[in-house]
């Protein structure tokens, strides 16, 4: 179960007590896409099938099948440095944020197509975005004045004024944050934000202070409706103690409804991966796929309960391993197995004109 994990990329931090993957466990995968030139990461989410998709800053990726072994490109020309990528309630559209690059992007599913400007969507700056409804998306952000975080609610429903656009909460300022947490970065980020199965709970973390809120949709979609607010500490329920989790967020709720969390302790700081319960706040499982502590970037499939984890420090060598189960590894041609996979398609080949 949350063992399955994909590891991308190596980096040495200090020491924590984790439990690392058995290296028997992974196998190493060459077909993972690169980042496209001016963006800096892939992301990804699953689609209803069990299929991982995929997006590199220029094009979107469909995995062949469940765990199979190929990305095939279906769409291209989605500029960006990769932000996040969504999949709505209904499974018929992706939405991707495009980070500090102030526009989204819609895909159909069923019919993907290369970037048309009738695909865009003028949207501010934004860390991550999930789907609250058909139609309402919240995204976490940096304030434009860069003082703190913030959860705003976007239409995404095709209003010919562009998305409607209302701030529903804001995270304590920065500097409020760092006097009552020890041994913090220097700076604060957004996190990853996310929703349970039914979209009733939303998940909201402060990564400067390491604080793990839950709130209510209902609450939050009323706030955009009547142009409210909710406040942190009174409308949010507190999961554990702040310091207790990585900074990353949360990234997938796991069948049992454990929270999946990647990211460190901090800048520079080790590590790894966090399962939790969310109802008395426990870390029940501590994953450190790379066995080096790094900053991991996670992606859940939660049709299959499998996790994708990146870790990369920008200066080393990325790597990407795979349980078997997650993604098939492709066997290495030579010359002769070329060869030989030319010989066969053309015996297939040659029975199916005989058949005929």
């Amino acid at each position: 179960m949350y063992r399955r994990i994909i590891s991308l990329g190596v980096i040495a931090l200090s020491t924590l007590s984790l439990v690392p993957a058995r290296g028997d466990e992974f196998l190493p995968v060459s077909q993972w896409p690169s980042p496209a030139p001016g963006a800096f990461g892939v992301v990804g989410t699953n689609l209803d099938d069990g299929r991982l998709v995929l997006w590199n800053g220029g094009s979107v990726y469909f995995q062949d099948a469940p765990g199979g072994g190929r990305f095939n490109v279906v769409a291209t020309g989605y500029a960006g440095d990769p932000g996040f990528i969504a999949l709505s309630p209904d499974g018929d559209t992706l939405l991707l944020g495009a980070g500090f690059t102030p526009r989204m992007y819609l895909v159909d599913v069923n019919a993907p197509d290369d970037y048309a400007p009738s695909s865009e969507i003028a949207a501010p700056t934004q860390y991550s975005g999930v789907y609250l409804s058909d139609s309402l998306v919240a995204i976490d952000r940096s304030t434009d004045d860069f003082s703190r975080t913030e959860i705003i609610v976007l239409d995404v429903s095709g209003s010919k004024n562009g998305p409607q656009r209302g701030i529903v909460l804001r995270t304590p300022p920065g500097t409020g944050a760092k006097a009552t947490i020890l041994e913090k970065p220097e700076f604060s980020f957004s996190s990853n934000v996310a929703v349970n199965d039914d979209r009733t709970d939303l998940y909201v973390m402060d990564a400067n202070a390491r604080e793990l809120r839950r709130f209510s949709v209902a609450a939050v979609v009323a706030a955009f409706e009547g142009a409210t607010q909710l406040d942190w500490t009174t409308d949010g329920v507190l999961i554990g103690s702040a310091g207790d989790y990585f900074t990353g967020g949360v990234s997938g709720i796991t069948p049992e409804g454990h929270l999946v969390i990647g990211g460190s302790e901090g800048f520079g700081m080790p590590g790894g991966i966090q399962i939790v319960d969310p109802i008395t706040g426990d870390v029940l499982e501590l994953l450190d796929p790379a066995g080096t502590q790094p900053f991991y970037s996670v992606i859940y499939n939660s049709v299959l309960d499998q996790i994708i984890a990146t870790s990369n420090n920008f200066v080393d060598p990325t790597e990407t391993f795979a349980t078997e189960d997650a993604i098939a590894t492709l066997p290495a041609l030579g010359a002769l197995g070329l060869g030989a996979l030319v010989i066969l398609v053309a015996l297939a080949a040659r029975r199916q004109l005989v058949r005929a």
